[in-house]
């Protein structure tokens, strides 16, 4: 977040970014705004169909896009409250 350089969805397979930090982020902010039990339906789907991307954005009924930017934004806000 302090370096802008939050991948999107998409990109979250690539070893580039690690994904404990932006995925964890991610998971956080799907599990506060849908509810934690969304998490098990999207991760079924993901063990069936092996795409856990569009497993995610199918069980949630958004687009990556959409989930990018709008993770993305919530997390901007929060760290701009811890923020000194």
């Amino acid at each position: 977040v302090v370096h802008e350089a939050l991948p999107r969805v998409e990109k979250l397979g690539d070893p580039k970014y690690f994904p404990y930090r932006w995925g964890h982020a991610l998971w956080a902010y799907v599990a506060g705004r849908w509810g934690e039990g969304v998490l098990v339906s999207a991760l079924a789907t993901a063990g069936r169909s092996g795409r856990a991307d569009s497993a995610l954005a199918t069980t949630l009924g958004v687009t990556l896009a959409e989930l990018t930017d709008e993770a993305r934004d919530e997390i901007w806000r929060r760290q701009k409250e811890r923020a000194p």
